[in-house]
């Protein structure tokens, strides 16, 4: 079965907001094995938004079109259903009761151009799961189906999740189960894994049930997802394990995470497995890695703060709290007199050489005082995260392998 998804919105096509629904969609009708070959967006235009629906009739089994279900005049979505499929919109006098009920109940007055949203298409559908005042719409045609969501992302998800994802795996009559698992990752460039696995890839492509992708994601990391198709549950997930078993004795330590699984969670989880409290100093990142800490050690019982000394005098009181001689490098001293300023077991810095346009980082415990130069690509933004993860990442590391 194939499914077309149109995102409708001119502020898409303006860069004023990103397209995230369409990637959303995209992911989750591979999950329930629907493909999706085409994704288009198209700007508040009825005739544009008729002839892309057309088109999509023409070549897809089910089309998914997002955004426009609103009260206003750009709101031309379900116009162009009527229009594309030669359909006339009739007011659903239960949706147009709930609209009201929505705007009384929180004691607001509701304008008669909201009744806009409870028109639906003649042998159409709508939606009963309505997290918002637009609903969704359920619209056969012919032996094809149409369906229309809003574009606000948690009224979208909420729909496919109750009503659209299971009505499409029914309509396919697919029995086949999808699951996928990402594997975090950093240490290897994306070039470099892909030389690691290329071996691996290749067996993969010819096994036909087994795929595996590259996500570059930032200060998220370097994503490696195995996707594994499937008749149950249990062989699924024996494939995966059996995977990304195989996947790790390939590439070796730098998997930080699993699906969902931060470098931050990965260091509060190291902090609280071996008893260690940590802090850190930041000048390069102004407090982007504490503020990551920070949120999931929200007590402070394992991260114990952060100092930013945007000063030379500040930085200056803080050097006073090292115990190290003057000749270490003032990352390294850095490192030592937050340790010793929060007294915390590690300390953490992460500074920059406005001389060598390089940041640099360092780590300070009993055992250990180590510093590695980061010369990093892109932008200010992206720097300031490949330092985070790159820091974080070699304090996991350090504490993994029992050297602080």
């Amino acid at each position: 079965m194939q499914c077309e998804i149109i995102a409708i919105g001119t502020e898409l096509l303006l860069g004023q907001i990103q397209d995230t629904n369409s990637s959303w969609l995209g992911e989750n009708l591979a999950l329930i094995g629907v493909d999706n070959y085409y994704q288009s967006k198209i700007g508040d235009n009825e005739e544009r938004i008729v002839d892309a629906l057309k088109l999509a009739l023409s070549r897809s089994d089910a089309i998914i079109c997002c955004g426009g279900l609103g009260p206003t005049q750009d709101d031309i979505t379900r116009e162009a259903i009527a229009k594309a499929t030669d359909s006339k919109l009739i007011l659903n006098e239960k949706v147009a009761e709930k609209i009201e009920y929505m705007f009384s109940s929180r004691g607001r007055h509701m304008t008669q151009n909201n009744l806009k949203q409870a028109m639906i298409p003649k042998g159409g559908i709508a939606i009963e799961d309505q997290p918002g005042t637009a609903p969704g719409i359920l619209f056969p045609f012919k032996n094809k189906v149409i369906y229309a969501v809003p574009g606000v992302p948690y009224e979208l998800k909420q729909i496919m999740r109750s009503t659209i994802l299971p009505d499409l795996k029914k309509r396919s009559g697919s029995t086949t189960i999808i699951k996928s698992r990402t594997l975090r990752t950093w240490g290897h460039t994306e070039s470099k894994l892909a030389e690691l696995l290329e071996p691996k890839i290749e067996q993969l492509n010819e096994s036909q049930n087994t795929t595996l992708a590259f996500l570059a994601s930032g200060i998220e990391g370097l994503k490696l997802r195995i996707t594994v198709k499937g008749e149950t549950e249990e062989e699924i997930a024996q494939q995966l394990d059996n995977e990304e078993k195989h996947i790790r004795s390939i590439i070796g330590d730098v998997v930080f995470g699993v699906n969902s699984e931060t470098i931050e969670q990965r260091i509060l989880k190291n902090l609280q497995d071996k008893n260690l409290t940590l802090s850190a100093v930041e000048i390069a990142t102004d407090g982007l890695a504490s503020t990551r800490l920070g949120k999931v050690d929200s007590l402070g019982k394992y991260f114990k703060g952060c100092i930013i000394p945007k000063s030379q005098l500040s930085k200056h009181q803080l050097l006073q709290h090292t115990q190290k001689e003057s000749d270490f490098s003032e990352t390294k001293r850095l490192a030592d007199a937050v340790r010793n300023f929060f007294d915390s077991d590690i300390g953490l810095a992460i500074t920059y050489s406005e001389k060598e346009g390089v940041n640099y980082l360092a780590i300070s415990s009993n055992n250990i005082l180590i510093e590695e130069a980061m010369k990093l690509p892109g932008d200010g933004v992206r720097v300031s995260q490949f330092s985070v993860i790159t820091a974080l990442n070699l304090l996991r590391v350090q504490i993994e392998n029992n050297l602080v």
